[in-house]
């Protein structure tokens, strides 16, 4: 459908901005308002966030703790990938 749409195959930039939009869509959710402060709180203590990369929790330092594939590529080919899980 994503290929139909836009012309393109879906990539892991795609995938991610996805997952963003429904991260944020979560929060206003969880929040139940569109107050600034009470969504950057609830962005902030997000746990379990299941999205299309992935499962995430927010870390302390504002950065999701999730695992992350990293891709190899050989003249712009994917010629690898390695799934490296958090510690």
């Amino acid at each position: 459908a994503f290929k139909e749409k836009y012309g393109t195959e879906p990539n892991a930039f795609h995938a991610l901005g996805y997952d963003l939009g429904k991260y944020i869509a979560d929060a206003i959710g969880r929040v139940g308002s569109t107050d600034p402060d009470a969504i950057k709180d609830a962005l902030a203590s997000t746990e379990n966030f299941a999205g299309v990369t992935g499962t995430f929790t927010m870390g302390a330092d504002h950065n999701p703790i999730k695992s992350i594939v990293v891709i190899g590529l050989v003249d712009g080919v994917q010629t690898t990938s390695v799934k490296v899980d958090p510690q």
